[in-house]
């Protein structure tokens, strides 16, 4: 599947580095990955019964990510140290690509937390009525 941009953001607590930038403090990040993002799924379960109606049981969700690259920006971090919240800010931005190479990892465990997530609210409709058969 294809996706344009994908916008998120979140309070955060870091103390690290990513691609060799250091991070560190709790703050604020937002970040837009795109303008392209592929992404190839792979869910795998098995058919179970329940008085005799049919339901698809999630085992485990993959998610494969293809990320051109994004724009991150931080605020809060290093004690609200302005100079080094800008200096990351740019760091990030003037390192873009390889930022989200670093980040996709995270990006791919966090998209299959989400299926599987939304895969186990399915489990309790009979498979028939997810996908009728065709008449």
């Amino acid at each position: 599947m294809e996706y344009e941009t994908i916008s998120m953001s979140a309070h955060v607590e870091i103390e690290g580095h990513v691609a060799g930038i250091a991070l560190r403090g709790k703050g604020f990040g937002r970040g837009a990955i795109g303008p392209s993002v592929n992404a190839i799924f792979e869910v795998k379960g098995n058919m179970r019964q329940q008085k005799g109606i049919e339901f698809y049981n999630t085992k485990n969700v993959k998610v494969n990510l293809s990320i051109s690259h994004g724009s991150y920006y931080v605020e809060e971090l290093f004690d609200n140290n302005e100079l080094l919240v800008r200096m990351a800010n740019e760091m990030l931005n003037a390192n873009s690509v390889m930022v989200s190479e670093a980040l996709i990892p995270f990006f791919e465990r966090l998209a299959e937390m989400g299926v599987m997530r939304f895969m186990k609210t399915l489990t309790r409709i009979p498979y028939r009525e997810l996908f009728p058969q065709s008449r």
